[in-house]
């Protein structure tokens, strides 16, 4: 385990704040992902599919206090060895 020091305690400071924040939005029961949220990240990221390029895209995304935000979204650019496929199975 890490010992406590002056930045671990300021971390957690600061970032406690948030923890409450997503425990009350928990706690108060709306869904946090939504079947049209899911949709929307869905369709979000075929936009950048079918128009990829290779500096990639901003997409929106919402996150679970309603709130919107930009997300640049890159091709990963991986190349594929002799006889691997997608999913990384290797024959």
């Amino acid at each position: 385990m890490e010992p406590h020091t002056e930045v671990n305690d300021d971390t957690h400071s600061r970032m406690h704040p948030i923890f409450q924040e997503i425990q009350a939005i928990y706690d108060a029961g709306p869904p946090i992902f939504t079947k049209d949220s899911i949709r929307k990240v869905g369709e979000e990221l075929n936009r950048f599919r079918n128009g990829e390029r290779e500096d990639g895209a901003k997409i929106t995304l919402t996150g679970i206090n309603r709130v919107d935000y930009e997300v640049l979204v890159k091709s990963p650019g991986v190349e594929r060895r002799e006889n691997e496929h997608i999913g990384g199975a290797m024959w």
